[in-house]
């Protein structure tokens, strides 16, 4: 699609957050301003402010004032809004009622937190060509992580299964779960209504592996890398450096526990840039650790620059690992989980090395060989060469969008 005829394109995202407060919602702005670049028409739909100043310089987006569904006090009108939000579906009518279904593409990045199936139906029943960028797995897994939280394993059920029903594995409470399973319920009988269901785009091939089986058959698939929007700096020296790094949420999925203690036992010193419920248990796992807390992003960037790895310990099937690609960028080295996207990005022996997150012993001689200077700069050198010989920039990522529109509208023009 060249650049005269995107101009022929409208483009409507929809996303639950009009900031960024997470991947998903970087992803869905990032995309929005980089069509705009390439002037294509845009519509950024938001439900929970306050709006990206980029996107409100672009006079682009389109509030439609709903609650984070879990802010609901009366729990009842949450649980309902959670499943079915027909207020979000008549706003959403509205925008479309504007627009030329013909040349109209309909991408939803986040509909969980306040908008519901709801509007993924609406444009479906409009007759309006949708896409879903699946960041989780909420399309077809009830609690969005394919894992129990409460046994803290991946999950091998089927959704919506009976054993999946009565499983109680939500990362709140079986509550939670039951009000997701009926969401998820009404989302499979109601989406198929219309006689075609949205396309989905994985962010990653490991996360389409996973979810590609418990999807409706014959639903259109395409994979596309979420961009790394990363100024090119000269390679940071990580031979140099002393720091193992770990960025995130400090909670259980994640492995940062099991990090802290393959950190003590191998005597490294370990960074923790984020916070969560699981801070007392990794100052007890390992006294000598740093916890930084939340950071601005260019913080993030200097640490991950001050450290002479990133470890990725996730325990859950990570769809993305974008923080990963932030470290290769500068030139440093990942260690990470086998059961993350990360493996994608990390040749073990190469930029890094892959590992089962289950296996402290493993991580904690990682760790050991990585106080070899010799080592890591070879693996540094690797990992900048080989994430600049193919970056994944905004650039690309928007002409992989724009092929994919043009592969949905297609056969409407046919």
């Amino acid at each position: 699609m060249t650049k005269e005829s995107s101009a022929e394109l409208t483009v409507v995202i929809v996303s639950d957050f009009g900031h960024v407060n997470g991947g998903a919602a970087q992803v869905a702005i990032l995309s929005g301003l980089g069509l705009l670049e390439r002037r294509v028409q845009t519509l950024f739909v938001y439900a929970i402010g306050p709006l990206d100043e980029r996107l409100a310089a672009g006079g682009v987006a389109r509030h439609l004032p709903l609650d984070d569904v879990w802010s609901v006090r009366n729990p009842v009108r949450a649980a309902m809004n959670g499943i079915w939000n027909t207020t979000a579906a008549t706003q959403l009518a509205g925008i479309l009622a504007e627009l030329d279904r013909e040349r109209t593409i309909v991408h939803f990045h986040q509909w969980t937190k306040a908008f519901s199936p709801s509007v993924i139906d609406v444009a479906l029943r409009r007759g309006f060509c949708s896409v879903v960028s699946l960041h989780d797995y909420f399309f077809a897994c009830p609690n969005g992580a394919y894992y129990n939280y409460k046994t803290a394993v991946p999950c091998t059920l089927r959704p919506l299964s009976a054993a999946c029903l009565l499983a109680d594995c939500d990362s709140r409470n079986y509550a939670y779960k039951l009000v997701r399973a009926a969401r998820q319920t009404t989302q499979r009988i109601m989406l198929p209504r219309h006689g075609a269901m949205p396309a989905t785009i994985h962010v990653s091939g490991t996360a389409r592996g996973v979810l590609e089986a418990h999807l409706p058959k014959g639903l259109r698939q395409y994979v596309l890398a979420n961009p790394i929007p990363m100024e090119r700096l000269d390679r940071s020296p990580a031979e140099s450096n002393r720091d193992h790094l770990f960025v995130g949420r400090l909670v259980p999925e994640k492995g940062c526990v099991a990090f802290a203690r393959a950190a003590r036992r191998a005597g490294v010193p370990a960074i923790f840039a984020g916070a969560g419920p699981c801070e007392a248990e990794i100052r007890a796992a390992n006294p000598d650790a740093r916890l930084l807390g939340w950071l601005p992003h260019a913080d993030i960037v200097a640490a991950i620059r001050s450290a002479r790895a990133l470890v990725f310990p996730s325990r859950w099937y990570e769809t993305s690992g974008l923080v990963c690609g932030e470290a290769l960028a500068n030139g440093i080295p990942v260690l990470a989980s086998d059961r993350t996207a990360a493996v994608e990005l990390v040749a073990r022996g190469v930029n890094g090395d892959v590992f089962d997150p289950e296996d402290e012993e493993v991580l904690a001689a990682l760790l050991s060989r990585l106080q070899s200077s010799e080592l890591v700069a070879r693996w540094s050198e690797a990992a900048y060469a080989k994430y600049w010989a193919a970056a994944p920039s905004l650039e690309s990522h928007i002409g992989g969008l724009l092929e994919i529109y043009r592969d949905l509208l297609r056969p409407a023009a046919a």
